[in-house]
């Protein structure tokens, strides 16, 4: 038979297992939206104009498949 005191700690496990559940969720969502975060704090990129293929490019970006490309080294 189930007295008052049993039923308050099976209602008392129960809420600790589903907070422990969302707390694992949420850091698990902020850990997967971590990158996306610094990529949009790093700021704006100074792209150059090429001056072969007249296309906007980062100062990282790697040669194009032209064979005349400034940027391959």
């Amino acid at each position: 038979m189930l007295s008052l005191p049993k039923i308050l700690l099976i209602v008392a496990v129960i809420a600790a297992v589903w907070y422990v559940g969302r707390l694992l969720t949420r850091r698990a969502d902020a850990l997967r939206r971590k990158p996306e975060r610094k990529q949009a704090r790093s700021g704006p990129v100074e792209l150059t104009k090429c001056a072969k293929c007249e296309t906007y490019v980062g100062p990282d970006s790697g040669p194009c498949e032209r064979p005349d490309c400034p940027q391959r080294a």
